[in-house]
């Protein structure tokens, strides 16, 4: 009987630690599938937000182009009229808030004039190590740059670069307009939409352009040294853009 007692006992226990068991299992089956779906879900939309924050900066820097093209074809009317490109250079730095630099380079690199005029830049430097230079004078056409620290501003942007011709459509030097970092980064924060988390951008040589912890107006950031962990699996932010991947 005493056996038989104990067996009786033993039953009703086994079942309740087997039930908990049951729950806290169940419960954290729930919980990480409410998480999966949370975090799953945030990276829907914040995917959604990135793109249309691309799609600004693309356009952005579409419209920037427009707008130093256009340039370019009023001073290809006249190229050899060194008063008319100064002048124009002017209008643009006056009149497009976008540009913080608008210069011009000889074929030979020398910058010949700026606004606003450096003159340490003009005389220190010549500027045929800049990949928009390279581009230009060898292809003839429009070009965006990397990320550089500006040598007449000391500050970190981009630059819109096109050719100046002359009448036989020979390149005589390059049109350039720097946009600044402070520029992109508020292009980028101006969302209609909360985004959940930082946002980092980098551009496609793997400099910063963005990032929520660190203030980049006065240097260059490369990001393949960054290290994140992403989907369970750590990577950098340089590798994640060549892979154009995205995950949590």
């Amino acid at each position: 009987m005493r056996i038989l007692k104990s067996f009786k006992f033993m039953i009703p226990a086994i079942t309740v630690v087997f039930v908990l068991i049951i729950n806290i299992l169940n419960a954290a089956i729930v919980i990480t599938t409410v998480k999966n779906h949370a975090m799953s879900e945030a990276l829907e939309k914040n995917t959604i937000i990135s793109e249309a924050i691309s799609n600004k900066i693309s356009l952005y820097m579409h419209n920037a182009v427009k707008i130093v093209l256009a340039s370019t074809k009023e001073i290809n009317k006249h190229p050899r009229d060194f008063g008319k490109l100064v002048g124009e250079i002017d209008r643009l730095y006056v009149n497009y808030a976008q540009f913080d630099l608008v210069f011009f380079h000889d074929k030979n690199g020398k910058l010949l004039y700026s606004n606003p005029i450096n003159p340490q830049a003009t005389q220190d430097y010549t500027y045929t190590d800049r990949d928009y230079f390279q581009q230009v004078i060898q292809k003839g056409d429009v070009y965006i740059s990397r990320l550089y620290i500006s040598r007449v501003l000391k500050v970190p942007h981009f630059v819109v670069a096109a050719p100046i011709l002359d009448e036989n459509n020979k390149v005589l030097g390059v049109l350039g307009a720097g946009i600044s970092l402070v520029n992109v980064y508020n292009v980028a924060r101006d969302s209609k939409k909360p985004f959940q988390g930082g946002i980092r951008i980098i551009d496609s040589a793997g400099a910063l352009m963005v990032d929520p912890d660190r203030n980049l107006n006065n240097e260059v950031v490369l990001a393949d040294d960054f290290k994140i962990n992403i989907n369970d699996e750590t990577t950098t932010l340089y590798e994640l853009l060549g892979r154009q991947k995205e995950g949590i």
